[in-house]
């Protein structure tokens, strides 16, 4: 939900500053006056049916889009909004996403649709298909300054959907109602964007979109652990009734649910931006060797960043002009990407509170 009560406004101003975050390093669970299991499922009335028709949704969306990364396969731009709108699937994704994702994205179907039609390879000017040196059977539709359409699409979707949606119903159900039944099933709904398995980070097969960022990361960031330790905690809060902290924030808050959906938002406004330098580092190691898989890893980092200015944290105050002076320095054509990677991770560790940036 995209209202904000002042009464959260006043709690995250207190308890949040986005500019300086720092990374996170090492992770212990506050000690907890109630029993929590290792298993989501292990919860009552579990139920997050509703967000697993919407991943598989954007499963079907990507897999139409992924049609075009054969050379000479047509894809039908029309198709490809009616699937996002719900036309064709009755799930309408654009709904779904915040206002300003649900206007970029149609504007990739349109793209697509367009440069599908190429009859010839993906080159420096020329849209196409492009195929990986390492492995032929990789293959990508790129436009002709070299953005892989599939990977906008992706990050669009995952900062202005999924991450929006759980972060914000995370937010909001904390301040807009106090029932255990709506706070748990909000709680479940938040869990299920977060698409993991119910034993995560144990069991990582079949993880994507975010969670298998966070599995990805997790040598380098630990927000995999972060994440799921708060959603089995903050749940058994629900469960056991400490819903909101008393009122001395935060010093009290320690195993109050509001502290969980506070600690999960922080993470995830962390996750995008180590996203988006962790598929730098993937491109600078691909870039003499793989050019194509290299363009495919920097148009899912310019991605992450540009997805910044859809703001889908109800907490994360963005600087407009921070974003796109970072979005400056990859440059409007992939083909002549700076070589300067390094610095361009710096710059965006810098801006957003990363300490270290090797990962």
């Amino acid at each position: 939900m995209k209202k904000i009560i002042i009464a959260g406004v006043i709690f995250f101003a207190a308890f949040f500053c986005w500019s300086c975050t720092k990374q996170i390093t090492s992770y212990v669970p506050q000690p907890t006056p109630f029993a929590y299991p290792t298993s989501y499922s292990s919860f009552p009335n579990v139920n997050y049916t509703n967000q697993q028709a919407i991943l598989a949704t954007v499963d079907q969306l990507m897999a139409a889009i992924d049609q075009g990364n054969t050379q000479n396969t047509v894809v039908d731009s029309v198709a490809l909004r009616n699937i996002f709108n719900g036309s064709t699937t009755g799930v309408n994704l654009s709904s779904l996403c915040v206002d300003s994702a649900a206007i970029v994205i149609p504007g990739y179907f349109i793209s697509i649709g367009q440069d599908s039609h190429s009859s010839v390879p993906g080159s420096n000017g020329i849209a196409g298909v492009g195929a990986s040196t390492q492995n032929s059977s990789i293959t990508y539709l790129q436009s002709s300054n070299g953005f892989v359409y599939r990977e906008l699409v992706k990050t669009s979707i995952m900062e202005g959907l999924l991450a929006y949606r759980l972060e914000n119903i995370l937010h909001d159900s904390i301040y807009n109602t106090l029932l255990t039944g709506n706070l748990q099933a909000n709680w479940d709904s938040a869990f299920g964007y977060f698409d993991v398995p119910v034993n995560f980070p144990v069991d990582t097969v079949g993880s994507k979109y975010w969670g298998r960022y966070a599995k990805n990361l997790s040598a380098s960031l630990g927000l995999d652990t972060v994440i799921m330790n708060n959603f089995l905690i903050g749940r058994a809060a629900i469960d056991n009734g400490f819903l909101l902290a008393p009122s001395a924030i935060p010093a009290n808050a320690d195993y109050y649910a509001i502290n969980d959906a506070a600690t999960i938002i922080n993470a995830f406004d962390e996750l995008v931006v180590g996203a988006a330098i962790h598929e730098l580092s993937e491109a600078q190691l691909d870039s003499s060797s793989d050019p194509v898989l290299a363009r495919a890893h920097l148009s899912s980092s310019w991605g992450f960043i540009r997805s910044l200015n859809y703001n889908a944290s109800p907490v994360r105050s963005n600087n407009a002009a921070q974003i796109n002076s970072i979005l400056a320095a990859y440059g409007t054509d992939l083909y002549n990407f700076p070589k300067n990677v390094d610095s361009i991770k710096t710059v965006i560790g810098n801006a957003y509170g990363f300490i270290n940036t090797n990962f």
